[in-house]
């Protein structure tokens, strides 16, 4: 048994050293011969010529031998893959915001003559998943949701091209298509705009800064357009709710019980249904005793049909192939952020 673990780990070695070899070659191009293979990755030949074989199956490298004495190992390209990683194992109904963005994505690879293979991460470590996509001979990947920074940024060291689709961390990392930065302040605008001047924030994650950074921007910019507008803020009108969600009741009471009440409240997405069921149970009227203003993606259908502020996620489908395409033919490429379109429901009646 030892002696097959310790196999197990020079063939992931191998493995490991020859795709990170292969993969900033052009194609065609030669491999280092076997004994340089076998120096560098301290396994014997029968291990590499293993490796080799399987990489060859998989079409990654094609073996010649020259009277049994060269070895030239040339790479095969498969440029018409592109995986879309995402971490996410929710994905909605099929009229849901995400849904929407990976079926437009998959359509416009197709159009290219492109095949795009949607796949989730999951708990998968980066180091992980490159190596996984190496091996089925993907070099380009777009990264949708990415929690954390260093994620991406090792992923880009073993890909070709890693565009980023609307990552939830702080720092830039790889050329990005990114959530746009004025969604609280296209809400306020119209809040304001509306006639409200009590407006409360629900707020998801609780106040981890690190691991929800646009969730705590939205929150500061909240502050900020209040102060700015000379508008008095209630301690108890922002509640940060928890990341499971498990506090809402908790959170609409200290709301609801504050002198005075807030006109309207800004809410997650992900919160809606949630308030939507505290205000049944107390019977609180929607869009008459308190205004509610959502953003970001539903995943349940809601009566009275909420106010949201969303983005289009056709538009960002088509944006992101753009970047796509102009990353792989090597053009310097800017971020970009999305565009913000306000959904009209009955939740928000106007005050003037």
């Amino acid at each position: 048994m030892k002696n097959k673990g310790r196999r197990a780990q020079k063939i992931r070695r191998v493995t490991s050293y020859l795709l990170n070899t292969l993969l900033p070659l052009s194609d065609g191009a030669e491999l280092p011969a076997i004994r340089e293979i076998m120096k560098k990755t301290n396994a014997g030949q029968l291990v590499v010529y293993q490796v080799l074989q399987s990489l060859q199956k998989q079409g990654l490298v094609q073996l010649q031998y020259h009277h049994r004495i060269r070895r030239r190992i040339e790479q095969v390209a498969h440029p018409e893959e592109i995986r879309l990683l995402h971490s996410s194992q929710k994905s909605g109904t099929e009229q849901h915001f995400i849904p929407q963005l990976f079926r437009k994505l998959t359509a416009c690879a197709e159009i290219s003559g492109r095949k795009l293979t949607v796949e989730c991460f999951g708990d998968r470590q980066p180091e992980e998943v490159a190596e996984e996509l190496t091996s089925q001979g993907v070099s380009s990947c777009i990264i949708c949701c990415a929690k954390i920074p260093d994620y991406a940024l090792r992923l880009k060291e073993r890909m070709k091209v890693c565009l980023e689709l609307l990552p939830l961390h702080s720092n830039r990392v790889t050329v990005e298509l990114r959530d746009s930065a004025e969604m609280t302040e296209v809400q306020m605008t119209y809040l304001f705009n509306h006639g409200y001047r009590r407006i409360g924030y629900l707020h998801y994650g609780g106040k981890d800064m690190f691991r929800y950074p646009i969730q705590m921007q939205r929150l500061m910019d909240y502050y900020r357009l209040m102060a700015e507008n000379g508008f008095r803020i209630n301690p108890e009108w922002v509640f940060h709710c928890s990341e499971n969600c498990d506090n809402i009741d908790v959170g609409m009471k200290q709301i609801m019980n504050s002198s005075p009440r807030p006109e309207a409240l800004i809410v997650p997405g992900l919160l809606l249904e949630g308030v939507y069921t505290f205000c049944r149970k107390h019977k609180i009227r929607i869009g008459k005793d308190i205004g509610l203003f959502g953003y970001d993606d539903l995943h349940q259908e809601l009566v009275p049909e909420p106010t949201l502020v969303c983005n289009d996620p056709l538009e960002i489908a088509d944006n992101c192939w753009q970047m796509f395409q102009a990353l792989e033919r090597g053009e310097k490429v800017e971020d970009r952020q999305t565009q913000l379109l306000i959904r009209t429901g009955a939740t928000l009646p106007s005050k003037m």
